[in-house]
């Protein structure tokens, strides 16, 4: 019988005495060798291009990458990577420019009435409709939509939290031009109306707020976030 080492790292055993780590550490310790997953990265874009007309393998990519975004600790460090490289990249001349890009293009596209009716006619068909309501919704809760507001939470406590925040979206700064901004509660739960979890929102970034909840979340309770400074009223 063949002897077996000690992982360093959890102490289980290994596969024989001269491994220090055992299968899992080990690839953990070297997942923090850019280098290694530079070469991880390419061998299995080699395998990808090599079996790109195989279905099976395709499947099987396909629920690997959906059983990975799934998991709390890919969720986590991709909201961590999201908002690391938001501010970079916004402020870059190159990203800039594929916005101006994607924007001309979209405005060249729908300037032509029949684009519009084509895409209004896919969008209001009864079976787009069908697809993305109640829950096959990728935003679906459960029917939380549906649940009632505290009995507080009424046109003054709002007036108060938009007087407050200046009349203007705490997201992108908007200012209120004629129609009143949106409350929205920071964690979803629309019977914590105290001041802390209200904030003044346009619509459009309120309607921002249904897609990433946990993301948005992180953000409006971050120190780091600006807006949370006069919040404490």
């Amino acid at each position: 019988m063949s002897q077996r080492g000690i992982c360093i790292d959890c102490g289980s055993e290994t596969t024989g005495p001269k491994f220090l780590r055992c299968k899992s550490c080990s690839n953990k310790h070297r997942a923090k060798d850019p280098e290694w997953r530079i070469k991880q990265a390419s061998i299995l874009a080699a395998m990808c291009r090599a079996r790109k007309g195989d279905p099976v393998f395709r499947e099987n990519c396909r629920k690997a990458a959906i059983k990975k975004t799934q998991s709390p600790e890919w969720k986590r460090n991709n909201i961590i990577a999201v908002r690391a490289m938001i501010p970079k990249r916004s402020h870059s001349p190159r990203w800039q420019a594929a916005k101006q890009r994607i924007s001309q293009s979209l405005k060249e596209y729908f300037s032509i009435p029949e684009n519009r009716q084509q895409l209004r006619a896919r969008v209001n068909s009864p079976e787009n409709i069908s697809k993305h309501s109640g829950s096959n919704s990728a935003t679906w809760q459960g029917g939380k939509s549906f649940e009632p507001y505290g009995i507080e939470f009424n046109r003054r406590l709002k007036s108060r939290i938009r007087q407050r925040d200046g009349f203007q979206c705490q997201r992108c700064g908007e200012p209120e031009n004629g129609k009143a901004h949106d409350c929205h509660h920071i964690d979803y739960d629309k019977h914590n109306n105290t001041s802390l979890n209200l904030v003044t929102l346009c619509h459009p970034c309120h309607m921002r707020m249904n897609m990433r909840r946990d993301y948005w979340i992180d953000y409006f309770q971050s120190s780091q976030n600006p807006a949370i400074e006069s919040m404490a009223v």
